[in-house]
């Protein structure tokens, strides 16, 4: 088999014999594309940021002009001075896209570096990471468009020209201004920049209003709820357990979903069953010490949540909580719009509506609970994106419970003390935790503790150096 090195930036070459196979769950690739994104990514030069737009626009064109009737959102991607700009309010993700006269208002990710709080930078990933990511990249984007093009595209050509564009933009992205993005993005921003391309050949997809959640995402809070009343009333370290392993279910799956339209009884059994079974299997267990936070003087919790169907126990668990601690004012804090799989407004309220939080209605009525809405359109949260009322609210807090493998990733406010709830799933989750996937964690940081500090593949302080210390954590300058 013939090796081909690709260069990732001209001091990070990649020995590539075939791309790894990445599915995407509950989707099949339809097609085989004629150039691969490594061969493209090779073959793509680093141009200047009026260069990148000039080529951006004119892949973009080129492919629409195809279309008889284009209903395709084109943005104003016109070169010029003012390039950067444009560019900045498109990757910024807190914006919303092609609006008029948009502009950036939270830096963009071509503006962030090494002097920002991010999570670990995709130019200091092993090159293992960086093939896994690109193999990755290519099958979302195909993915994506092979959804939303092949009904309107009989004979599919149009459709992979599509994905070859998509990809090749994305190239062009990396690789500009000297490989800025390749060097200092993480892979929350590539999935997000993934995103925005894919738009750029979506028809009629809008970004301005708040989306209704998906029949998926529905779905999955209902097997949630099913699953919630059937398990009864738990006391809270209980709680605190089950809502890990809720995250491992998975009731967002296709074949979860589709068998629990056929056969709830069954499905609700198997999930009872397996809540169970792995209620005690945490290989970081803080229970106690973050329960014992909660009873000994803190005020105010902020909780992050991730996705749907697991926040269901994690919205049980603020529920209990607040029941028992009359002192403690919980904020939550979630999308208003859907982002992937992960909770948002509309969602939220249809929990909240359910019999089971009608106490939660009362503690929202009293101002004990409050709920904070966030519109960053990546997959996780980071608080360099963050608005200024959902800062003030961080600010406030005393104890931040963060769900979610990608929030521990990314999510790392380091002057307040973090509770990071998640099961470690995956080969960057592996390396930044020092644990095996499947793993449960509930570890509990004190402020100013680093979940984890990667500098480069050999240089790596994991989430289990810091628990593994006599303190909560060790300290790190």
């Amino acid at each position: 088999m013939n090796t081909r090195t690709v260069y990732y930036t001209p001091d990070i070459p990649l020995e590539i014999d075939s791309l790894p196979a990445v599915p995407i769950k509950g989707q099949q690739l339809r097609h085989r594309l004629d150039s691969s994104i490594c061969e493209l990514y090779e073959d793509t030069p680093s141009l200047t940021t009026v260069a990148a737009v000039e080529e951006i626009r004119r892949l973009v064109d080129q492919w629409a002009s195809r279309w008889e009737h284009p209903v395709f959102n084109l943005p104003a991607l016109h070169p010029g001075p003012d390039a950067q700009e444009i560019l900045n309010a498109w990757l910024d993700p807190t914006s919303v896209p092609f609006a008029p006269n948009s502009r950036s208002v939270r830096p963009s990710i071509l503006e962030l570096d090494s002097s920002h709080s991010l999570p670990y930078q995709l130019g200091a990933a092993p090159r293992s990471k960086l093939i896994h990511d690109l193999a990755w990249v290519q099958s979302n984007v195909q993915c994506q468009l092979e959804a939303a093009l092949s009904p309107l595209d009989p004979n599919d050509q149009k459709t992979k020209e599509a994905v070859v564009s998509a990809l090749r933009i994305y190239c062009l992205l990396c690789k500009m201004n000297s490989y800025h993005l390749a060097r200092n993005m993480s892979i929350n921003h590539a999935m997000f920049a993934q995103d925005r391309i894919v738009s750029l050949f979506s028809p009629l997809r809008t970004f301005d209003k708040d989306d209704e959640p998906s029949s998926v995402s529905r779905v999955a809070n209902d097997i949630a709820l099913a699953t919630l009343e059937r398990l009864g009333t738990r006391p809270p370290a209980e709680l605190c357990r089950l809502a890990v392993h809720m995250g491992t279910v998975w009731v967002n799956a296709e074949n979860t979903q589709q068998l629990y339209l056929i056969e709830p009884e069954q499905v609700l059994a198997d999930i009872f069953e397996e809540l169970v079974t792995r209620e005690n299997r945490l290989e970081v267990d803080h229970v106690d010490n973050f329960l014992a936070r909660c009873s000994n003087g803190v005020s105010e919790l902020m909780m992050v949540l991730d996705d749907n169907g697991e926040s269901v126990f994690d919205l049980a668990l603020a529920q209990t909580l607040l029941a028992i601690q009359r002192q403690l004012r919980i904020t939550l804090l979630i999308n208003q719009h859907p982002v992937s799989t992960n909770i948002c407004c509309n969602s939220l309220q249809r929990i909240l509506e359910n019999a089971q939080f009608a106490r939660m209605r009362q503690y929202q009525a009293q101002g004990r609970l409050r709920i904070v809405y966030e519109r960053q359109w990546v997959r996780s949260f980071e608080q360099a994106f963050l608005s200024s009322q959902s800062q003030q609210c961080l600010d406030q807090a005393e104890l931040v419970y963060v769900k979610g493998c990608s929030f521990f990733e990314t999510f790392q406010p380091l002057k307040k003390a973090r509770l990071f709830a998640f099961v470690v799933n995956g080969p960057a989750s592996e390396m930044l935790t020092g644990f095996r996937s499947g793993a449960g964690i509930f570890a509990l940081l004190d402020r100013g503790i680093s979940a984890y500090n990667y500098r480069s593949d050999e240089q790596i302080q994991t989430l289990r150096d810091q628990t593994e210390r006599p303190a909560v954590g060790r300290r790190y300058v």
